[in-house]
């Protein structure tokens, strides 16, 4: 619909939550096809390894296992989603410091010549300080989210979200514009349940407790945390008692899934410019470690940013940047289908769920 017809924010909320509905049921539906795909590539020596595969004569692929769960939903941009939520909120409907219209003109010229909306949506709260407006905003989107793919059904069963979108984020990127968190066009996603890069502000345990709002319980897919640490931090003396107290909270506070990188940004420039001196380097991804020089360059500089929704507005992308990109007839609505036959399907925008907070469900 018109963005600047929204009276309220809780008008332009609903709006983008129909819009998050209207993605996912294309991706429900399109992993409805890669079921029947699956269907008909049979994988008879995995099959030899599930005693009810060989007993009953059914293929896994087939749902032969014991345990079959229903497919999974992976979403990418979750602090984008929240970042671009609060400040539509907060710049737009409660302060008055900006018109939709304005906003949409600065999106759509990635803030070339708005200099002063840019300015406001980087000072917007963000997702990851523990502020408590932004996390009441984080466990409403995430409840509506996990209840709505869990309303799908597939051959094996309900359908659950997750977050663990390993590198994704980088591509994702590269097909998304401007967004309202101050977020330029292009640029990467952000990674898994972390906080956008060089947003989080108010230490490692703020981090803790607001993700711990994304009840992960229920998304069953994984979620994933990335902390860098600096190797000041390696070199303490009390480093290893202080990293056992860290994750302690976590486990308390129902985040099931963190990963560390201890190494310092310089040596990740450096191995960028010198890769070939750099061979031993070994960098944790998203669950797995890899060596650096293995990695792609793109994805390889938004790693060592991460550490030291034009889809929010419901519009179509039609900036010069984007045309300069993809060709004048190119929207930027039409990437999704790109992405949703390959294994699993992901959802760009945001998704996740925890901990027995009162946002968890019974």
């Amino acid at each position: 619909g018109d963005q600047t017809a929204f009276n309220t924010y809780e008008e332009f909320e609903e709006a983008v939550k129909e819009q998050i509905r209207y993605e996912l049921r294309g991706t429900v539906a399109s992993s409805h096809v890669c079921d029947d795909i699956g269907f008909q590539r049979v994988v008879p020596a995995l099959s030899l390894s599930f005693y009810e595969c060989v007993e009953n004569a059914k293929d896994y692929a087939w749902g032969g296992a014991k345990y079959n769960l229903g497919n999974g939903i992976d979403a990418i941009g979750v602090a984008d989603l929240i970042n671009s939520l609060i400040a539509v909120k907060k710049l737009v409907f409660d302060e008055k410091k900006v018109t939709m219209q304005r906003l949409l003109d600065a999106l759509d010229a990635n803030f070339v010549g708005y200099e002063d909306v840019k300015k406001m949506c980087d000072e917007a709260p963000k997702y990851g300080n523990d502020d408590d407006e932004v996390n009441e905003l984080t466990g409403d989107m995430f409840c509506f989210i996990a209840d709505y793919i869990e309303s799908f059904h597939s051959k094996f069963g309900k359908m659950t979200p997750g977050i663990l979108p390993v590198s994704g984020n980088t591509p994702f990127g590269l097909e998304v514009g401007a967004l309202p968190s101050g977020r330029l066009a292009w640029k990467p996603l952000a990674d898994g349940v972390s906080p956008n890069q060089g947003t989080d502000t108010e230490g490692m345990g703020a981090v803790l407790k607001s993700i711990s709002h994304i009840p992960h319980g229920r998304f069953n897919q994984g979620t994933l945390l990335n902390v860098k640490m600096d190797t000041v931090f390696r070199d303490s003396p009390n480093s290893t008692k202080e990293l056992m107290n860290y994750l302690r909270s976590l486990c308390s506070l129902g985040v099931f899934h963190t990963q560390f990188n201890v190494i310092d940004t310089e040596t990740l420039k450096e191995a960028q410019k010198h890769p070939e001196d750099y061979n031993g380097l070994l960098v944790r991804v998203a669950g797995y470690t890899a060596y650096y020089r293995a990695w792609k360059r793109s994805t390889g500089r938004y790693h060592f940013q991460n550490f030291t929704f034009q889809y929010l507005l419901g519009k179509r992308v039609k900036s010069a940047v984007f045309h300069k990109k993809y060709g004048k007839s190119a929207t930027g609505d039409v990437h999704h289908a790109r992405w949703r036959a390959a294994g699993k399907v992901y959802l760009t925008g945001g998704t996740a769920y925890g901990i027995k907070s009162k946002y968890s469900s019974d």
